[in-house]
């Protein structure tokens, strides 16, 4: 509890000065406002949260994901999803402006919903198919049209409650707008960031891997079809979360050998 107290003091203040000096107004009107400035502005604040809570990275592949992305095209990027903690954690480590498809009922969040709508991010309401499938045609054009923005998705529709096990089914129509629109479509997988908002965990650290795995053209999924690419990406972000549990294990060892330490 000791840590989560002295991440409120360290970073709370920030957020709150924030949400009334540029949040509010960014969200109401994004459009009136470069995509770079919104996101580092909202980059910034999800670095320093993310110091404050004592995250640790251990980042993988990152830098060729850049190396690789065609300057001036957006890309599709699917990860799994383990906490409320991964957007933050994605914010904080992009090189590129990034937002976010997320559920409709984080509108209503103070913060998190005036984050996404800064980013001129997308809400899908999971109980209505129709409106479902216009935002889906929305993320579309955003990847074709916008400049210079990145979309992420968390296929699975929810977080995964249960971090021993695989991730959730990922939904096939996840997948569409980039395959629809010929865009790229980059696979991530990240793991443990489960911890991060876990009153119960006591670690002083927490270690987060995030692993980049492949991005894939629209010569590589033109003979796919939607359902195979899910299926493919799952089992690529599962093979990858095992491997990190393993890395996590051994991350954990050396933190908590440098907490007794200190």
């Amino acid at each position: 509890m000791k840590k989560y107290l002295k991440a409120i003091l360290l970073a709370g203040w920030r957020i709150i000065v924030g949400y009334f000096t540029w949040m509010v107004r960014y969200s109401r009107h994004p459009e009136k406002y470069p995509i770079e400035k919104r996101f580092a502005k909202i980059q910034k604040l999800s670095q320093k949260v993310l110091k404050a809570l004592n995250v640790v990275y251990d980042v993988k592949g990152l830098d060729e994901y850049y190396k690789h992305k065609k300057p001036g095209e957006n890309t599709l990027i699917i990860c799994n999803h383990l906490s409320d903690a991964d957007p933050i954690v994605m914010m904080a480590l992009a090189k590129t402006p990034v937002t976010f498809v997320a559920k409709l009922e984080s509108k209503k969040f103070p913060f998190v919903g005036r984050v996404v709508r800064s980013l001129s991010g997308v809400f899908l309401d999971r109980n209505d198919l129709k409106q479902e499938l216009r935002q889906m045609m929305k993320v579309q054009e955003m990847i074709k049209n916008y400049r210079n923005l990145d979309v992420i998705i968390y296929p699975e529709g929810t977080r995964n409650k249960n971090s021993d096990g695989d991730a959730l089914e990922f939904h096939h129509g996840t997948f569409r707008p980039a395959m629809k629109s010929g865009a790229d479509l980059a696979i991530f997988s990240i793991f443990g960031s489960q911890r991060v908002f876990n009153i119960k965990c006591k670690n002083k650290y927490n270690p987060i891997e995030l692993r980049y795995l492949k991005t894939f053209t629209q010569d590589d999924y033109k003979s796919m079809s939607t359902p195979e690419m899910a299926l493919l990406a799952h089992d690529m972000v599962v093979k990858s979360v095992n491997e990190s549990r393993i890395v996590d294990k051994e991350l954990m060892k050396k933190l908590n050998k440098k907490h007794f330490n200190d």
